[in-house]
């Protein structure tokens, strides 16, 4: 809930921030939100099918993958358990190549039955967990990767637990996305 309350703050902030740079009025301003609104809706529904899609069955597209990204989605031929799955992450940098960034986020969708037979719910969410945090280090943020930690701990399919979790990060995750958001205004001389 924090996470998609900070979601529309910065939304509302950007379209505002246009919407003074462009030197319209407040109606002009509210007209042209309105009118940009069903586009908006329109991607956010795009990005909520792609995610259900995600995972081992989603993929559309052969990719790239690191060995230890293949590991963790268990494209790699050999039997995992918490602990190799655990080694694999540690194996991650903070530049991870963009399609492995995807398979991760896609991984963060799956199931609990798509990870290695034998694995507790608890190992799965840390196995998720540890993910997502080496997701958020990354140097530059992935894109979506907030909109996507709103949309799982919202997701009632989503294992309680893994949900709280998402919840947990995402003051991180927006006050991050918030300060490289100033950070790019700043560069591009949009000011308040």
């Amino acid at each position: 809930a924090l996470g998609a309350v900070l979601f529309i703050g910065l939304k509302k902030d950007k379209q505002e921030d246009a919407g003074h740079a462009s030197g319209l009025s407040s109606v002009e301003q509210q007209d042209a939100m309105k009118a940009v609104a069903p586009a908006d809706e329109k991607v956010e529904q795009t990005f909520q099918s792609a995610q259900r899609q995600g995972g081992r069955t989603g993929k559309s597209a052969p990719q790239e993958l690191s060995d230890a990204v293949k590991a963790l989605i268990g494209e790699d031929g050999k039997e995992h358990n918490y602990s190799t799955l655990l080694a694999e992450i540690n194996t991650l940098s903070y530049e991870i190549a963009p399609d492995d960034l995807t398979a991760l986020m896609d991984m963060l969708n799956f199931s609990n039955d798509q990870f290695p037979e034998g694995m507790r719910p608890v190992e799965i969410n840390a196995v998720k967990n540890d993910v997502l945090d080496k997701l958020l280090r990354q140097s530059e943020l992935p894109e979506g990767l907030g909109l996507q930690m709103v949309e799982m701990a919202g997701n009632a399919d989503n294992d309680p637990v893994w949900r709280d979790y998402c919840i947990q990060f995402c003051p991180t995750a927006w006050e991050r996305i918030d300060a490289e958001s100033r950070i790019s205004n700043n560069e591009q001389g949009i000011t308040k």
